[in-house]
C-alpha cells in the first residue's frame, strides 16, 4: 500500500460566511450591554444583532445649501479676509524692522472687524 493511499486526506475547509465588525465603546457602556445580554441568556453579539434587526431608525435628512447665494458670499468674504492676512504676514516677514506697526495694527483690526460684521450678519448677535 502506498503512503499516499493510507494518508488521511486533507479536509477541504468551507470558506467562512461570517465577518467581524469592530466598534469602540466606553467601558461603562460595554459592561451595561454585557450585563443586559447575560440577563437575557445571550451573548453580546446576539444582543447587538437582535437590537439592530428589531429596531427602526428614522433618519431626517436636511439638505444643506451647498451653493446658496448666502453661503457663496460668506465663503468669498472669508477668502478675502484670508488674502488680506496673508498680505499682512508677507509684508511683516519681508520688511521686519522697517514696517509701520501702526498701519499693520490698523489693517489687522479692520480684518477682525470685517470678520465680526460677517459673523453678526450670518449668525446674528449671540
Amino acid at each position: 500500500m502506498d503512503e499516499q493511499e493510507s494518508a488521511p486526506s486533507a479536509k477541504k475547509t468551507k470558506p467562512l460566511s461570517t465577518t467581524r465588525i469592530h466598534i469602540k465603546l466606553k467601558k461603562e457602556l460595554k459592561l451595561e450591554l454585557e450585563s443586559k445580554a447575560a440577563n437575557n441568556y445571550m451573548s453580546l453579539s446576539q444582543l447587538l444583532l437582535q437590537s439592530a434587526r428589531k429596531s427602526t431608525i428614522n433618519i431626517n435628512r436636511i439638505d444643506s445649501p451647498h451653493n446658496s447665494k448666502e453661503l457663496l458670499a460668506m465663503k468669498a468674504a472669508y477668502n478675502k479676509f484670508g488674502a488680506q492676512l496673508n498680505m499682512i504676514a508677507k509684508h511683516c516677514n519681508t520688511f521686519k524692522e522697517n514696517s509701520d506697526i501702526v498701519k499693520i495694527l490698523v489693517a489687522l483690526i479692520n480684518v477682525e472687524r470685517g470678520i465680526a460684521d460677517l459673523k453678526a450678519e450670518v449668525i446674528g448677535d449671540a
